[in-house]
């Protein structure tokens, strides 16, 4: 089953999807809102009598403090995401004492993504996680994301290569009075197709507000449609915010991931509700600058190795949009393990007693005898067309001897 982009209508087009007002309007009814219950739950796909293990809806609740935002467990599969990393800071800090000066305040967040099933039938094939930032003020300046990884480039691993064969073959019929055949042709076309894991990000802006710069991230992740084995089990996100103020802003979260067919994928996705596309699980930040004790697990030690005062050396020197340090462990992605050959001593026995490599060799072997079997059978079938060939010219022939002397006649 082949996938293309059209699959996933719902991430074509964000306006259809994502209200910017919705925040607001959800806090205008939360009248107790603080960081201790600024929380929302969302609800994004309608109940239906197919809504299985298809769809993941988002009913977590989140919050401004602790480990896990937002967490989605069924029966089947498990979808969760961790704050690993949330450090309030500044750009860039100078001189020391009564000189220190601190220019541009600043926050780094970084998230773990983690989309585990639990039978052998489900996979995660596409996920996609949304992060955006909104000042608290309606019509306030939203921080600005500065930078983001990974997949701030696109990047693809785990490239696998499969053989497709396509067999066509058509017949004719060929006769006079004194002969008759059939003349039968067969073509074969193969070609390689070739798939792999992909990741990919992109910034989102503010339909609302005209800014130049954005205020949230997208990432997604789609699996190698050859080996359908689901995506990366876990995944690192970071992102690296601007505040244009001292004072709270809101975050607005979301994650989605589809475990079904194409086919069921499509029709749930038609099924959107809400306030312009469903609404969004948010909380409430109080800027905590230079604090790092809301760091979780092995954010822990991520911390240790961040400058709160300095966040703005954080982006590649080369590419100053794009985080890609090395605890956002691109080798912990999944790839599926692939064959080599081993040395004739550490080989174990395989099917029918004979040795892995021997067993390759055989299937090899296998295939050679087929294929010459086919190349016998074609140049059989080329030797009976010359057999017709010839023996219609000599039909020819007759016919035209026998023409000839009845015109002499």
């Amino acid at each position: 089953m082949e996938w293309n982009d059209s699959d996933f209508p719902e991430f074509d087009n964000q306006e259809e999807y994502y209200d910017d007002d919705a925040i607001y309007e959800a806090e205008a009814k939360a009248k107790d809102l603080t960081s201790n219950n600024a929380r929302l739950d969302i609800t994004l796909y309608k109940q239906g009598r197919d809504d299985g293990d298809g769809a993941a809806r988002t009913t977590r609740k989140g919050g401004e403090r602790g480990q896990v935002i937002y967490s989605k467990e069924k029966a089947d599969y498990d979808l969760r995401a961790e704050r690993l990393v949330w450090i309030d800071g500044w750009r860039q800090t100078t001189g020391n004492g009564n000189s220190k000066k601190q220019v541009d305040e600043m926050t780094l967040v970084v998230l773990k993504l983690v989309f585990a099933t639990k039978t052998p039938n489900t996979k995660v094939a596409f996920a996609a996680a949304e992060m955006r930032f909104k000042s608290e003020d309606k019509n306030g300046n939203d921080p600005e994301v500065v930078a983001w990884g990974p997949f701030r480039r696109p990047e693809t691993w785990n490239a696998s290569k499969a053989q497709r064969r396509v067999n066509m073959k058509a017949e004719g019929n060929a006769g006079t009075e004194q002969l008759s055949g059939v003349v039968g042709l067969e073509n074969e076309t193969s070609w390689d197709r070739i798939d792999f894991d992909s990741g990919s990000s992109t910034d989102l802006f503010s339909a609302r507000k005209d800014t130049s710069a954005p205020n949230g991230v997208m990432w997604k992740v789609k699996q190698n449609r050859l080996h359908k084995q689901g995506v990366t089990p876990e995944l690192r996100v970071a992102v690296l915010v601007k505040r244009l103020s001292p004072g709270p802003y809101l975050v607005d979260f979301r994650l989605e991931a589809y475990t079904g067919t194409a086919r069921e994928i499509q029709s749930r996705t038609m099924n959107l509700v809400g306030l312009s596309g469903g609404d969004s699980l948010f909380w409430r930040v109080e800027p905590r600058a230079g604090e790092k004790d809301n760091c979780y697990a092995e954010g822990v030690d991520i911390a240790e190795s961040i400058d709160a005062d300095n966040l703005g050396k954080l982006p590649d020197s080369k590419d100053g949009t794009n985080l890609n340090p090395t605890w956002l462990n691109t080798w912990d992605r999944f790839e599926v393990p692939q064959t080599k050959d081993e040395p004739e001593a550490s080989k174990g026995l395989g099917p029918f007693g004979l040795s892995p490599g021997l067993l390759i060799q055989t299937q090899e072997h296998g295939r050679l005898v087929a294929l010459e079997a086919r190349f016998a059978q074609a140049e059989a079938r080329m030797a009976t067309q010359d057999q017709l060939i010839l023996k219609l010219q000599q039909t020819v022939a007759a016919m035209e001897q026998t023409l000839t002397k009845l015109r002499a006649d």
